[in-house]
């Protein structure tokens, strides 16, 4: 028993480690994201679009995964326990197609409601700011989609303890913006 907790209590440091590592490197991405959107536009309305268009986007998939991370996992693990492995990935699978769909249903709400949404966000938007923060949220809520599917695939990975592809998720979203920054 003295020697499955030494392995077990290694492989907690080695699993813990790595993410530290990862997060880390994530938050050092992140940081350049910022100063490589800063520096490659500005500080002027485009930017401030921009932002209010993400920060619009990063509020709704928030509360949207708060939810479901709440809701899913614990039924997750209480199949797996209860049922197995297969019954577990069958409700996990019923659930992507669920969410899947809502968030489809969510994103075109944020698409068509966009006019509405940034006017009330930014009442003192020129009407030029406003169709650039309109153009942006609506961009950007095509995400919410892949966003949410891979927040519920992270959470399945998490209950069957793979910790590290979610801290390496937010290194590729900022590797993703700062190429499309880049290129564009």
């Amino acid at each position: 028993m003295t020697r499955l907790n030494k392995d077990m209590k290694k492989t907690i440091f080695k699993a813990t480690v790595l993410i530290f590592i990862l997060s880390l490197l994530g938050k050092g991405i992140g940081f350049l994201k910022s100063m490589i959107v800063a520096s490659s536009f500005g500080a002027n309305s485009l930017t401030d679009a921009y932002y209010l268009a993400n920060g619009v986007i990063s509020d709704v998939f928030y509360a949207v995964t708060m939810s479901v991370s709440v809701a899913f996992l614990p039924m997750y693990i209480k199949r797996k326990e209860e049922k197995g492995q297969k019954q577990a990935y069958d409700f996990s699978t019923r659930i992507v197609t669920g969410v899947g769909i809502v968030s489809c249903f969510v994103t075109v709400a944020i698409i068509i409601t966009a006019p509405i949404i940034v006017k009330v966000m930014a009442s003192s938007y020129s009407e030029s700011e406003i169709a650039k923060t309109v153009l942006f949220l609506r961009i950007m809520s095509v995400g919410i989609v892949f966003s949410l599917m891979a927040n519920i695939f992270q959470n399945i990975l998490n209950a069957e303890k793979v910790y590290e592809y979610a801290a390496f998720s937010s290194i590729v979203n900022s590797l993703v913006l700062i190429g499309m920054v880049l290129v564009f």
